[in-house]
């Protein structure tokens, strides 16, 4: 996957991006703070066979890097503009070019959320999240030993549903529904990241909040 722009500096700053397989000119529309630090991120995931998006990542196994170009859309660095500003173009694009996937309508049911049930070392796990914290193996490394049919000690299960999680997260006034939204929308890296900044009695985290749901803040309003 190669970076297309005219000036390698234009990276170091944020706003909307695309990447395009060449050899189907489908795009994954994304939108982050640094071109640089988000290019890398996906770069890192596909290389691992671990990215969030199935389709994208099954077909840069199938075509390889060299078929897939990163470029800059728009810049921006205001987020809730760059966030108005990608969700207008992931509209814009044909549904069957588009490696997004789209929301569901709001008048259909929503599906269950499912947990992936797997057998490592001969030892069940009812989700790959308890199993990486069970024994320490990082998420990437187990997603990597559940896509080699030569591990034959690592494998997929059933997939069974799981209660999402206590807690809403309110940042900068917007509400999310679980740490991993957060973490999608480029405003944190990691879950732990979230959870430290609403905690935080610091005034540069006072906009992150943890709320429990139908419940009030258990982090009430810094001032």
């Amino acid at each position: 996957m190669f970076l297309k722009t005219h000036n390698l500096f234009d990276f170091a700053k944020g706003g909307v991006y695309c990447i395009k397989c060449l050899q189907n000119n489908k795009v994954y529309i994304g939108s982050s703070a640094s071109f640089l630090e988000r290019s890398a991120r996906h770069w890192t995931l596909l290389k691992a066979q671990t990215h969030e998006c199935l389709e994208l990542q099954q077909d840069f196994k199938k075509y390889g890097n060299a078929f897939f170009e990163f470029t800059i859309l728009v810049f921006e660095n205001h987020l809730q503009k760059r966030l108005q500003l990608e969700k207008q173009l992931i509209a814009q694009q044909p549904p069957n070019k588009l490696y997004n996937v789209l929301p569901s309508s709001r008048f259909e049911k929503k599906r269950p959320v499912l947990g992936q049930q797997i057998l490592m070392d001969k030892k069940s796990y009812s989700t790959i999240r308890e199993a990486e914290r069970a024994t320490k193996i990082s998420k990437a490394t187990i997603m990597r030993r559940l896509n080699n049919s030569e591990d034959l000690i690592c494998s997929r299960l059933s997939k069974k549903p799981v209660s999402l999680g206590k807690y809403n997260f309110i940042v900068n006034e917007v509400r999310y529904s679980s740490t991993q939204e957060v973490v999608a929308n480029n405003l944190a890296r990691s879950d732990n990241q979230v959870r430290e900044r609403c905690r935080s009695k610091s005034l540069k985290w006072k906009h992150w909040q943890m709320v429990q749901k139908h419940r009030s803040n258990d982090y009430p309003d810094r001032e």
